[in-house]
């Protein structure tokens, strides 16, 4: 099994678990993102957060954008095999985009409501696969809109700027392999953002002689 989860991007100079902004959030959400749910800083402010389970919504969203005065966005995360997208910036421009869209497409197809006999075996069939097909379609068709609004995004929060549509296109039709969430960073790599660091411990004193 992989992750599920909502990760969360924004501009904070302190650590998201110590941000007021997610002071509502229950005591065990936040003891997990102080102990393992933060991910290397990246310069600027910019931070990523994980958390398990579906904590993080899109009034938060709004929240954080109007918190931090900044854009950011948060990514759903189901099994490490998709992760849908949606970021917000202070001016209300929103976009949204799905990475891993063959799984997502599986995960929104339904047999018709007057199948015949199991269910189940439907999903086994050619027309389960023709559906498939025509939702993954839907999902490449956006591809497009979905690739210029991030990039929007990314110039409202200073960033991106000589990076070709193209790529995020190329980025947003890349199956993960094997995470979903490291296509999450790999998204933000492309956007512009600067690279995440390797935080450099405190100097601990030298006891004098």
């Amino acid at each position: 099994m992989g992750f599920s989860g909502t990760l969360v991007f924004c501009r904070s100079e302190r650590p998201l678990a110590e941000a007021e902004v997610f002071d509502t959030l229950q005591e065990e959400v936040r003891e997990e993102l102080v102990a393992n749910g933060e991910w290397w800083p990246r310069p600027g402010g910019w931070r990523t957060a994980s958390v398990g389970g579906d904590y993080w919504d899109e009034e938060i969203l709004r929240e954080i954008v109007e918190w931090s005065g900044a854009p950011a966005c948060l990514g759903y995360v189901y099994d490490s095999d998709v992760v849908y997208v949606r970021g917000l910036t202070p001016g209300g421009q929103e976009w949204g985009a799905t990475v891993g869209m063959e799984i997502a497409a599986g995960l929104r197809v339904e047999p018709p409501d007057d199948l015949p006999g199991d269910p189940i075996s439907w999903y086994s069939s050619a027309e389960c696969a023709e559906a498939i097909a025509r939702k993954v379609a839907e999902f490449d068709a956006d591809v497009p809109g979905d690739a210029r609004d991030a990039l929007a995004w990314a110039a409202a929060a200073g960033v991106g700027s000589g990076v070709e549509a193209a790529a995020i296109e190329a980025l947003l039709r890349t199956t993960p392999d094997p995470f979903a969430e490291e296509l999450f960073c790999d998204l933000l790599d492309a956007l512009g953002f600067p690279p995440a660091q390797v935080p450099i411990p405190a100097e601990v004193p030298i006891p004098a002689p």
